[in-house]
């Protein structure tokens, strides 16, 4: 079992500037590039910050498994710059460097470390007189730049293996094949209370770096998306590239048990405090202040047209913020499912079925055209689980009488939807509202949902990929007011999409579910269910943020958002935004 270290570790000084948490302090820059093609803009930053086209650089392929390509790319890249004095330092000479080698090193203005395996560039590094070399020329004053492994090891601690999933069912345990859920080892050791994660959004790795931050309290936790970097100078993160760097912080969390989660105990955690900068925004650590520090100083070097990196930027556009709602839940419960479709056995389910009258129960799904087949799945399952009866109108079939007479028949309601949302559509439409006839019906009777159904029951309903030709966004029908929730959320674009539609909704509380997990609300108190976690995301705190344009695929920003993860059995308040344990 790969046990996380360095738990304790040492706070750096508040230095001037008042009102500060404790943050880590960056003596030099830090350039944390997320991985993926970092942009022309990235490394003409990186440059400036250490003194221009005439800056000594050095280029340490040390994580690379083919270090003389991954030497040679960089060699051309930064030909396009003017750059004309470079270095190159071979793995195989790291650990025997000689005493010229070490004094080149360390009058280098910019060290710069190429992606590979975080674990190669620590062993390569770590207890080396190179690495104090390296170090001496950070606190000279070099800038020290990373992409993917070569951003994340730089703290006492870092993420060596393990993704989200793993991290939230096996915690630092391993799987029954062996697999790790989290492993942290000790790091370079360049700057206490610093993890760093890469390829953030891409690969949707909140769940270990919420799952690292808890086990390093102390910590500053930095999630860097592909083609972005976040520039550490002082106690400032300042944003450039194409995507979004994620800044969580631990300074009240009201209950963790990282060290001894695993499967028979899962990881729950919270509340974090969030930040999530896009390009061309900067935050001070610890201040709880969004955008408050200055901008970093303008390029002074400029590639030559081309470059194989290429070059991406964005403005989002900055809506109009909505003032916070307060929710309050209905008396009646409200179910939501992470499954799709009717997993084996189901406390969740089961709880519906009792809800709505156990054997005596009679329940209406409605679902979208798209979602007939699994309507007919959910069906078996209510009946499965003890259901007395349970009928199906789709979204084609349904009209004012029709509904009303149906509704007036049930004992619960169960949503199911398509990828389209025909179902919201359709109840949305039509001389009559049929959306206030089924908001009647469920403020009277126990509301369930499944799958894509989640996601109309809220303020707002968010299908398909932020920024793709699918996406489509719509008011949902408001039974769970002041929310928004996603069955997809560890899928592809799951976050982003989560965390534009709790903005949309007026800075909402969001749902983050998949399959295994659900959610039973009633009086204002979300009870977790079933076998998986739930990632619950607070709006209702939010300082400033932007949204992109509609086409866009650039990320949303916002300071002041809350996360938390809550295990089976754990409860999260509606009503006062906090989760309990």
């Amino acid at each position: 079992m790969g046990l996380p270290v360095g738990v304790t570790l040492l706070a750096w000084a508040f230095g001037t500037l008042p009102g500060l948490a404790a943050a880590p302090r960056f003596p030099s820059p830090l350039v944390l590039i997320g991985g993926g093609p970092p942009g022309s803009a990235i490394v003409a930053q990186a440059l400036s910050l250490a003194g221009g086209s005439g800056a000594r650089v050095a280029v340490l392929p040390l994580a690379s498994d083919d270090p003389e390509q991954a030497a040679s790319a960089y060699r051309k890249y930064l030909d396009a710059f003017g750059v004309q004095s470079f270095g190159l330092l071979s793995p195989t000479h790291a650990s025997a460097a000689s005493p010229e080698v070490l004094r080149q090193e360390a009058s280098a203005d910019l060290l710069f470390f190429p992606g590979g395996d975080q674990r190669r560039l620590v062993s390569a590094l770590d207890g080396t007189p190179l690495l104090g070399a390296i170090l001496d020329a950070w606190m000279r004053g070099a800038v020290i730049a990373g992409t993917s492994a070569g951003a994340m090891p730089w703290g006492s601690t870092y993420i060596a293996n393990g993704t989200s999933r793993g991290a939230l069912a096996d915690a630092f345990d391993r799987d029954a094949q062996g697999r790790p859920g989290l492993e942290l080892e000790r790091g370079l050791r360049l700057v206490d209370d610093l993890l760093v994660d890469t390829h953030f959004d891409e690969d949707q790795r909140l769940g270990r770096l919420l799952l690292a931050e808890a086990a390093t309290p102390s910590a500053t936790a930095i999630g860097v998306d592909e083609g972005t970097a976040a520039i550490l100078t002082g106690q400032t993160v300042h944003v450039i590239g194409a995507g979004a760097v994620t800044v969580l912080e631990a300074p009240g969390l009201l209950g963790d048990n990282a060290m001894a989660a695993g499967p028979s105990d899962l990881f729950a955690a919270g509340p974090f405090e969030m930040e999530r900068l896009v390009g061309g925004q900067s935050y001070v650590l610890g201040s709880a202040t969004p955008m408050a520090a200055p901008a970093l100083p303008a390029p002074t070097a400029t590639p030559a047209p081309g470059g194989f990196f290429g070059w991406f930027a964005h403005r989002p556009s900055a809506p109009p913020s909505p003032a916070p709602g307060a929710p309050v839940g209905p008396h009646e419960p409200i179910t939501i499912i992470g499954d799709p479709v009717p997993p084996p056995q189901s406390d969740a389910v089961a709880a519906f079925v009792r809800d709505s009258g156990g054997t005596q129960a009679r329940i209406l799904i409605l679902a979208g055209d798209g979602a007939a087949r699994d309507a007919e799945a959910w069906r078996s399952g209510l009946l499965l689980a003890g259901a007395g009866s349970a009928t199906i109108q789709t979204a084609t079939d349904l009209h004012d009488q029709s509904l009303s007479a149906a509704l007036e028949q049930a004992t619960g309601i169960f949503f199911l939807e398509d990828e389209s949302g025909t179902l919201l559509v359709k109840l949305n439409a039509g001389q009559r509202n049929l959306a206030d006839i089924a908001a009647l019906y469920a403020s009277r009777l126990p509301v369930a949902a499944a799958g894509l159904g989640m996601r109309i029951l809220g303020d707002v309903a968010y299908f398909g990929r932020p920024g793709g030709t699918d996406r489509e966004v719509m008011a949902g029908l408001h039974l769970l007011p002041g929310t928004v929730a996603d069955d997809g959320f560890w899928g592809p674009s799951g976050l982003e999409r989560l965390i534009q539609a709790t903005l949309m909704a007026g800075h909402a509380t969001g749902f983050g579910l998949g399959p295994g997990s659900a959610l039973r609300v009633t009086d204002g108190q979300a009870l977790a269910m079933g076998s998986q976690q739930i990632v619950v995301l607070e709006g209702h705190g939010v300082q400033a943020s932007t949204l992109p344009a509609t086409d866009s695929v650039a990320p949303a920003s916002a300071t002041g958002l809350e996360v938390s993860v809550l295990a089976p059995q754990g409860v999260y308040d509606l009503v006062g935004f906090r989760p309990r344990f």
